[in-house]
């Protein structure tokens, strides 16, 4: 007799691992499809032969305002650390060395004048862009900022779309503040705990069919029967499955609005913090980020944790990451190192450690941070897919009404969804 579960899980990210803990704490059968052979998505910790040094390849940064990730790093006996910068250190642009404004880390205050200008109607990014009340040169600083903050070329992206997501993020903090003490992993881990025997590994899902009972959800293995379904996946991999044709109909024209991001990220180990005492306009004052304008989308971050090894991280998107992940591994590392000599000098070179990861054109996780809102897209794009229809409905950072496009928002929409599901 066949199994017909009260939900079935596509994807076994954060998301659908919040989702899946709500439903078993209900005491709900359900089951996880996830067509890859771990959990955690673009949450994904590389953790070195003796287990002394890791680095996180996606996912990594949170703030104290992000409660739900907090809520669950407490229950895995983790704890959140500082990220720790120089004292008194600036951002910087490269390759002008100059410390950026105020007026660019401020720039978000414009927003809400310019969404009123735009009232119903869209633009692309750039042009939202070229509105904000800047000097040629920090247009240049935040065009790049937002290349590889959204790790798609601007002119591609929905004007309303940023502005959605900006307005969603609900916190006047850094989002990288914190980070967790251990491996990311490690919290995976135990988000998979209670609900490991209910995940199905390496079954990609290739169609989803509505019937009297419920739904039909075909992987590459099986067959199941559902009468509720989540799909959380990003909405560029959910767009890649086949459904019925009333699904297709609902769903088709808002699943095709996103585009994917390109990120490229890579971080070194080094023993002497040398960029807390870089000399900004011929004073030591040291840097914490440095903002390419050539090429565009290029940023490099200081990402030690209080009490840890010295890092720098860059990340390299949109269309700097897409030629760069051409190149074989050796070539992206050196490429990447050599940017970073441009601005610190030879002393780049004396890394202890690196660690690279490639998000581009990923088939099962989606490229870069997340999917961004394409311009000419159908504007409610994220709520059509939230939103709980006969009982489906589509969970992942993206659209996740609070904090999208991190942790934090990929757990709020897991629970939204498991907890809309049973309502709707």
């Amino acid at each position: 007799m066949t199994t017909i579960y009260d939900v079935v899980i596509i994807g076994a990210g954060l998301a659908g691992l919040s989702a899946a803990n709500g439903l078993h704490d209900k005491g709900l059968n359900y089951k996880v499809i996830e067509a890859s052979a771990r959990a955690g998505g673009k949450v994904r910790s590389f953790v070195g032969p003796d287990g002394a040094r890791s680095f996180e390849l996606g996912a990594q940064f949170v703030n104290k305002d992000m409660d739900q990730i907090g809520k669950w790093v407490q229950r895995a006996g983790l704890e959140l650390l500082e990220t720790k910068s120089g004292n008194d250190t600036v951002g910087i642009s490269f390759p002008s060395k100059e410390i950026i404004s105020d007026a660019v880390c401020q720039h978000e205050k414009q927003f809400e004048e310019i969404q009123a200008k735009l009232q119903s109607t869209d633009e692309r990014l750039s042009d939202l862009l070229r509105r904000l009340l800047l000097t040629k040169t920090e247009n240049q600083i935040i065009t790049s900022i937002y290349a590889e903050r959204i790790n798609i070329d601007p002119q591609k992206v929905s004007a309303r779309g940023l502005l959605d997501r900006t307005f969603r993020f609900e916190s006047e903090e850094n989002d990288m503040t914190h980070q967790v003490n251990a491996p990311l992993s490690e919290l995976i881990t135990f988000m998979e705990r209670n609900i490991a025997e209910n995940i199905a590994y390496e079954e990609p899902v290739v169609r989803i069919e509505k019937n009297s009972e419920g739904y039909k959800i075909i992987s590459t293995k099986q067959t199941y029967m559902a009468s509720a379904i989540i799909i959380a996946v990003p909405p560029t991999v959910a767009s890649r499955l086949e459904y019925e044709e009333s699904l297709e109909q609902h769903y088709r024209k808002a699943l095709d609005s996103y585009l994917d991001g390109s990120i490229i990220k890579t971080t070194w180990v080094f023993d002497d913090p040398f960029w807390h005492e870089y000399k900004v306009q011929s004073q030591a004052r040291g840097v914490h980020d440095v903002v390419f304008t050539d090429p565009q989308g290029v940023t490099v971050i200081e990402s030690s944790k209080v009490g840890g090894q010295y890092r720098l991280t860059m990340y390299i998107g949109a269309s700097a990451a897409l030629d760069l992940a051409k190149k074989a591994r050796a070539e992206r590392i050196n490429t990447a190192t050599s940017m970073l000599v441009e601005v610190f000098g030879e002393k780049a070179k004396m890394y202890e450690d690196v660690e690279q990861s490639v998000w581009v054109e990923d088939k099962l996780c989606g490229g870069g941070y997340g999917a961004c809102l394409r311009y000419g897209a159908l504007l409610n794009a994220a709520e059509v897919l939230r939103t709980p229809k006969d009982k489906m409905v589509f969970a992942s950072s993206e659209l996740a009404e609070r904090f999208p496009y991190y942790m934090e928002g990929a757990i709020l929409a897991g629970m939204t969804a498991a907890s809309g599901i049973l309502n709707d």
